[in-house]
This record gives structure tokens, sequence and C-alpha cells, in this order.
């Protein structure tokens, strides 16, 4: 597939390059050898103007400024979502039926896509409930687990908690 680069010189786009036309836009997706390694998305409107910019700071700037649950499953495999149970300790300060002031902490356990309870793990932000697998859970399994997860994910994860300025620091 021939397309034009910015000086207009002719280049062989690659096989796998993606292309999608709008009315007003054009958005295209490993359009060149660069673009594939730098996981560049080109932009261009009708007028012929266009700008590069990086998969991580679209999905940065979409986890920002998006719903984290409807986000979560391009981060996941969807053939299989292995869920496990997570306790998290939720603080607050109480402002009635308690003494005013009185530190509280509740746990709260929810099911979870197992590759980010692995990571939230790794970060101390909660701990994967053992107890109560939702799938078989062995340390061989976790292991090649943590070996599939995809550093998208974790950048991800990164992007969501800044975005609500959580602090997530990799205690481990």
């Amino acid at each position: 597939m021939k397309k034009i680069n910015k000086t207009t010189e002719e280049i062989e786009a690659p096989a796998s390059h993606v292309k999608t036309v709008k009315d007003n836009y054009t958005v295209e997706l490993k359009y060149s050898n660069e673009a594939i390694e730098k996981k560049l998305i080109k932009f261009t409107v009708n007028e012929g103007t266009s700008f590069e910019i990086s998969v991580d700071d679209i999905v940065e700037l979409v986890a920002m400024g998006a719903n984290k649950t409807k986000l979560q499953p391009m981060f996941v495999d969807t053939e299989q979502i292995d869920m496990v149970y997570v306790k998290r300790q939720l603080h607050g300060k109480a402002s009635k039926a308690i003494a005013v002031g009185d530190d509280i902490s509740l746990d709260y356990v929810h099911p979870y896509p197992l590759e980010f309870a692995l990571l939230e793990e790794a970060y101390n932000i909660a701990a994967i409930d053992m107890e109560v697998p939702r799938v078989p859970l062995t340390m061989e399994y976790i292991k090649s687990i943590k070996e599939k997860i995809k550093p998208q994910t974790e950048d991800f994860l990164k992007a969501s908690y800044r975005s609500f300025d959580l602090p997530l620091d990799n205690k481990t």
C-alpha cells in the first residue's frame, strides 16, 4: 500500500496499516514502521492538517476523562476474564452514630479481574481473597497471569489513579 508522507515522497505503508475515514477527519494506525515502533496514531482533518499522538498519551487522556468501568475490559483478555475477590480498606471520619472524629476502617470485598487485582495487590491497594477464589488459584497460575499482564494495563491503572489524585506506590 503506497502512501504520501509530510514531504510528499512516496513511502511503503506496512501491511498492518489501519485507516478509518470519517466525514471530517481520518485516523491512521500502523502507517509506518516508526509509527508502529513509537505506537503513534495520526489524525488528519479534511483540510489536510495532521498531527500524531502516542497511544500511551491517548490512553492516559481517556483514563482521566472516562468511566473506568467502561475502559477496563479494553485491558483484559475478553475471551476469558478470570475474576477473583479482592479486599480493600475504606477509611473515613465519622460524622454521626460514632463519635465525631473517630477513624473507621471497613473491609470492602468485591469481584475484580485477576490482572487488575494482581497489580493492585503489588501496589498494596487491595488483597486477593484466597479463601473465596472464583477461579482455581495456584502460585503457578498467578505467576503465569503476572507474566501475561500487558504494560498498557499497568499504565492504565497508574493513569486511572492519577486522574483521581490517588497515590500509587509500588512497595513490593
